[in-house]
């Protein structure tokens, strides 16, 4: 996404991307002509034209012929054999839209199969993808507390989230509220990540609320591998003149405010990596940018204001697996 790179160093400088799309199949380079250029002029990002030319810098030549459609990648995120009914699991730079595209349908429609609040989605996560499949997912009998709790629901017992769930479906399932939930597990969103541990009744909630056991609800489980990497974080906001708000993974920044999402180098951290940054917390590596290469990373917040506050800051990060 075209943004701004907000620190309070010796100055402050811009970092731009673009949001997904596609008009042509091919395009033949012209004098003058960038990556960049040719990307805002197409509506597709330069990571999406370099993956989809196979391109290892941004360099290009004149009458050079670019492929400025996924027409000709879609069987990278495409099962060789997508059958009504089907799943499918996400890969590092996949979008909703992307999606949608291959298994001709809608991001409404994919986001109604799945539950889904926002367009945010994680490497690995498992999507269903036609009407068939989403079917049982709406009938009674997979919302009712059977098919989401475990056999015996004592009080004070926790769940562990799977694919497909939302705050609501395990609402309905213990007889509770989102808000309950949200309070007892400390949430400050509706996002919930696959193997959480969510406490599901009042008595258990209770020692959520001292010091020692709230602790864990904001740090990684620490049983998931990772691997830490030392960068420069600076920080960008999507509320300024121009800003598309659009990420390169299809992420809707200002309709998700406090959204935890980063902007990386992709050859560093997959896009879709969950990473846990010191003062920020677990965001997505959703983002990408041309300032940011070589060991920087760039943590999206809400407002100018906070982005200058955050300035520029050497952290260890954690990059799950």
């Amino acid at each position: 996404m075209k943004k701004f790179i907000l620190t309070v160093s010796a100055g402050m400088f811009l970092s731009f991307g673009i949001s997904a799309g596609a008009s042509a199949a091919t395009y033949s380079v012209r004098s003058g002509d960038s990556l960049w250029k040719i990307g805002q002029k197409h509506n597709v990002t330069v990571s999406q034209l370099k993956s989809w030319n196979s391109l290892k810098s941004d360099l290009i030549r004149v009458n050079q012929k670019l492929t400025i459609s996924p027409s000709s990648a879609k069987a990278s995120v495409k099962p060789a054999s997508a059958k009504s009914g089907s799943s499918y699991t996400i890969k590092s730079g996949d979008t909703l839209s992307r999606i949608a595209k291959t298994y001709k349908t809608s991001v409404s429609q994919l986001k109604k199969w799945n539950g889904l609040k926002s367009d945010t989605i994680y490497v690995n996560q498992k999507l269903i993808v036609s009407a068939s499949a989403s079917a049982p997912a709406v009938k009674p009998a997979s919302v009712k507390p059977a098919s989401v709790k475990p056999v015996a629901v004592k009080s004070g017992s926790s769940y562990s989230v799977k694919s497909g769930d939302t705050l609501s479906r395990i609402a309905k399932a213990y007889k509770t509220s989102v808000s309950q939930l949200k309070k007892w597990n400390g949430l400050k969103s509706d996002t919930i990540y696959v193997n959480q541990k969510l406490i599901v009744s009042a008595s258990a909630s209770k020692p959520a609320v001292k010091p020692a056991a709230s602790k864990p609800a904001a740090k990684p489980a620490a049983k998931q591998s990772y691997k830490t990497m030392t960068v420069t974080a600076t920080a960008y906001t999507a509320s300024c003149k121009g800003c598309s708000g659009i990420t390169a993974t299809g992420i809707n920044l200002k309709k998700n405010p406090n959204a935890k999402v980063i902007s990386v180098d992709p050859k560093q951290i997959p896009l879709g990596s969950k990473v846990y940054v010191p003062g920020y917390g677990t965001a997505i590596a959703g983002d990408t940018g041309g300032a940011i290469k070589n060991g920087k990373i760039d943590i999206f917040l809400s407002s100018r204001s906070a982005a200058l506050k955050w300035g520029v800051k050497k952290v260890t990060i954690k990059v799950y697996n």
